[in-house]
């Protein structure tokens, strides 16, 4: 037995509860299984195709479609596939602050109250100061709160981390909003689009335009797309990289990291692939978008307060109550909680979960002992 019989029953069982959180289970990846017999290191730039032991021309191509979706191309842009959209964001805003220091001037990051986590963490690691700002009922920056923010910093240099697509609401950062009052108050600026759920689809409802709208984007793989590995996929103008030359290795050192993951441009690269490309992706989101629609309607009329932002496929529900979330793998922030419509949120699903908060509104308990299964200790090395 290659894996313990007790933790690929946890996995099965709480995949049946994953309705939630935003990385998609309906993958089938089990034949790509051949690749892990090889050691495979994506070292330095993939654009370059240097890597003998790697996976580089997989990792372009995905970059490269991408690019494509977001009106840009390689001549522009240059990206590169990260463990996860931290990294992806952390190496954008760290390629700002350099390229900021030619300014003379201090330089701080902008964030809503509705900023993934991560930034807090980019913002030490950096070492730049964070100013959080207040957002709207949705979730989305207050462009008024955002203004007087931007006033009290008008003397110094600016990366506003946009979200586009927070975790709970799924709410977009006005990004030309920030850039009109950082024109009228001659800020020098930055901006960063943290779009890792939302950036699977975002180009399919409004048309974000690389290096106009934005100066980099991370986008993880591992959410609307769906693959087993987390990554993050970041796009950033080619005007902020810095690389070096190393002489005992064929390529160039620009990321993060020095030894990559090659394996996960293999995965993403064959799942898109399988779900049709651009076309494939813009339908998986156009129907994922119906649901969420249908599935909001069917809350409403059984009583409940359940609200979306009109492009999401995420659905906000009051704060489902703890004893409900025992049971059921979804986030639940301050006021609220939420599920995404995803293909794994089939409909009998969102009716199990929706009969569960029902009966613990109207009677106090859960109609069944069934909880998210946590690891537990294994046999010793």
């Amino acid at each position: 037995m290659l894996l313990q019989t007790d933790f690929i029953n946890r996995l099965e069982h709480n995949n049946k509860l994953y309705i939630g959180y935003p990385p998609s289970t309906d993958f089938t990846l089990n034949s790509l299984g051949e690749i892990l017999n090889y050691s495979i290191n994506n070292l330095g730039d993939p654009i370059t195709l240097k890597g003998s032991l790697g996976t580089h021309e997989f990792e372009k191509e995905v970059v490269e479609f991408f690019m494509k979706l977001y009106k840009t191309d390689s001549n522009t842009s240059w990206g590169y596939i990260a463990n996860c959209s931290t990294e992806a964001a952390l190496y954008c805003c760290w390629r700002a602050r350099e390229y900021m220091k030619k300014y003379k001037n201090e330089c701080v990051i902008v964030a809503s109250e509705y900023s993934h986590y991560c930034i807090g963490k980019i913002a030490d690691i950096i070492g730049l100061d964070l100013i959080y700002v207040s957002t709207n009922k949705d979730g989305s920056i207050n462009n008024e709160k955002l203004e007087e923010a931007l006033y009290e910093k008008k003397h110094k240099s600016v990366i506003f981390f946009a979200t586009l697509g927070s975790t709970i609401t799924s709410s977009i950062d006005d990004v030309k909003a920030f850039k009109n009052i950082a024109a009228a108050l001659s800020i020098n600026f930055y901006i960063h689009a943290d779009a890792a759920f939302d950036g699977g689809f975002l180009p399919f409802i409004k048309d974000y335009s690389m290096c106009e709208d934005f100066d980099s984007i991370n986008i993880s793989g591992h959410k609307f797309i769906g693959c087993p590995i987390p990554s993050g996929i970041l796009l950033i103008n080619r005007k902020y990289i810095q690389s070096n030359k190393i002489e005992y290795v064929p390529s160039y050192d620009v990321t993060i990291g020095g030894s990559r993951n090659g394996v996960t441009p293999v995965l993403l690269y064959e799942q898109i692939k399988k779900l049709g490309g651009e076309f494939g992706l813009k339908e998986r989101y156009y129907s994922c978008l119906k649901k969420a629609e249908e599935f909001k309607e069917i809350a409403i009329n059984s009583g409940l307060n359940v609200w979306k932002v009109d492009h999401a496929i995420t659905l906000v529900f009051d704060r489902v109550d703890d004893i409900v979330m025992e049971k059921w793998l979804a986030p639940t922030y301050k006021e609220y909680t939420t599920i995404t419509a995803l293909p794994k949120l089939s409909h009998e699903k969102f009716s199990s979960f929706l009969k569960d908060v029902l009966h613990v509104k109207n009677h106090g308990s859960m109609t069944d002992n069934v909880k998210t299964l946590y690891p537990s200790l294994i046999a010793p090395l």
